[in-house]
């Protein structure tokens, strides 16, 4: 646990790191479906593990944070299958009465790799275009409802993601998007990002400073970790704290 003490006895905040929820490409729901090869959406299962893991997150911060847990930040991949799984959660915490708001944010996307996307993958890529691009911003939203603050993360446009990149080009994005804009939102003590398997890696690596990391493989859907952080006004202290997933008890 980070020392409060030492930090003038200010409250750490919580970022927890998410992956999506069962992907209907990858399922036996995929006959039955006509599916768009770069962005596959949720099964039922999948839904239903998003609603899950609300659930659990809910209880866990109930239990860890008494009386403190009534708002977050949810920060989205612009993948289907991501929107979905944060409108899952979001409305698992809502019934909660915990009020949520939802942000799309480009640097937590998938892997952006030339052996698994084609040149289609770019509507990913040009999000911040959203606002003059009406297909665009209706594809975005198709799975958000009214109820959310339907933003997008401008607060900085570096280290957006690029076609054919490297994991490195990936941990350095999320490096930028932690430096630049988790650690630097006041609003929020709870902040959700929820992602892919790669980039959850290369967070999980970058959150870690470098000194452990995990494998893609082991990551199962809507598996979640947490992390406490505490800002200095010259440093983000982080700390690991656990890793939840959908068959935790509390």
């Amino acid at each position: 646990m980070i020392n409060t003490k030492k930090n003038g006895n200010k409250k750490p905040k919580f970022l927890v790191v998410i992956r999506h929820g069962e992907r209907i490409d990858f399922s036996a729901e995929q006959n039955d479906q006509k599916l768009d090869p770069n962005d596959p959406e949720l099964t039922e299962e999948g839904k239903a593990q998003a609603q899950k893991i609300g659930q659990i997150i809910n209880t866990y911060f109930i239990k860890k944070t008494p009386n403190e847990f009534k708002s977050c930040l949810i920060l989205t991949s612009p993948f289907s299958r991501t929107i979905m799984t944060s409108v899952n959660i979001a409305n698992r915490l809502k019934d909660s009465k915990i009020n949520v708001k939802i942000m799309l944010e480009n640097r937590l996307s998938e892997f952006i790799k030339d052996d698994a996307f084609d040149k289609e993958c770019s509507k990913f890529l040009s999000v911040y275009n959203y606002k003059e691009n009406e297909d665009l911003k209706q594809f975005m939203f198709k799975f958000i409802g009214e109820e959310y603050l339907n933003e997008l993360n401008t607060e900085s446009l570096e280290g957006l993601p690029q076609f054919n990149e490297t994991r490195q080009n990936v941990y350095n994005r999320l490096k930028v998007l932690f430096k630049n804009n988790i650690s630097n939102f006041e609003e929020f003590d709870y902040i959700f990002c929820v992602s892919h398997g790669t980039p959850i890696a290369e967070f999980y690596r970058f959150l870690r400073n470098d000194k452990e990391d995990i494998r893609d493989s082991s990551i199962k859907y809507c598996d979640a970790y947490v992390f406490e952080y505490f800002k200095t006004l010259t440093k983000s202290e982080v700390e690991y704290v656990e890793k939840l997933t959908v068959n935790s008890k509390f």
